[in-house]
């Protein structure tokens, strides 16, 4: 009887270690699969405006620094396209950057640790499209060449501040991704070593318990 007792005890040893096995894996598959929700969800969306933001400053002062070219050395009808072709481009790129901004925006509100980075961005590109408004605007009054170089001086500036702003939250936000990685990676390798060394426990208490069936049933 008292033999029969152990090996109940065993038993139900091994069941409680089996079930305590099973709770920590799935406690794990949810601490994985959340980390990679957030990261799907939430920082790869950010990624892909900040990505847009850019793309879209570069379009507006490309197109603004052609137009005040085509301005000083074009004329005619062929000009004329090619302006307006420049000033479709311009407005094209200021909806594209406000539209990316307006989803940064949605992003930042859940990490308000980051607003400051969403501020300066905001900021300097309210001064890059304010530059080349102002810059369509002394083409469109035939400026003379030092009002155009000067404009020109203060638009490379506000474009070189958005353009540095935009890459610091997008580094921010890579380094973001790459701690995220780097912690599901060491939580599956902390699960490898619990099961490694929790597995030969159960193996010797289930070979153990069949040899005592074999010799007592």
């Amino acid at each position: 009887m008292n033999i029969k007792n152990k090996l109940l005890g065993g038993y139900l040893c091994l069941a409680l270690l089996t079930i305590v096995i099973s709770l920590f894996c799935i406690k794990l598959i949810h601490i994985i699969e959340m980390r990679y929700v957030k990261v799907a969800d939430e920082t790869i969306p950010m990624i892909e405006s900040l990505q847009n933001l850019r793309f879209a400053s570069l379009r507006m002062v490309s197109s603004t620094t052609e137009a005040a070219l085509i301005s000083r050395i074009s004329e005619g009808a062929e000009s004329d396209g090619a302006m307006s072709a420049e000033k479709n481009l311009i407005r094209s790129g200021i909806d594209e950057y406000k539209s990316a901004l307006a989803k940064y925006a949605f992003y930042i509100e859940l990490f308000p640790d980051e607003q400051s980075l969403f501020d300066v961005i905001k900021e300097n590109g309210q001064l890059l499209i304010a530059s080349s408004e102002e810059m369509m605007g002394a083409i469109a009054k035939v400026a003379t060449d030092s009002e155009i170089y000067e404009i020109k001086e203060k638009f490379e500036k506000y474009e070189e501040d958005t353009l540095k702003a935009i890459d610091a939250a997008l580094t921010n936000e890579v380094h973001e991704v790459n701690e995220r990685k780097e912690s599901v990676t060491t939580i599956l390798h902390n699960s490898e070593y619990i099961i490694i060394l929790v597995s030969p426990t159960l193996w010797m208490k289930v070979f153990g318990w069949e040899k005592y069936q074999a010799e007592y049933f």
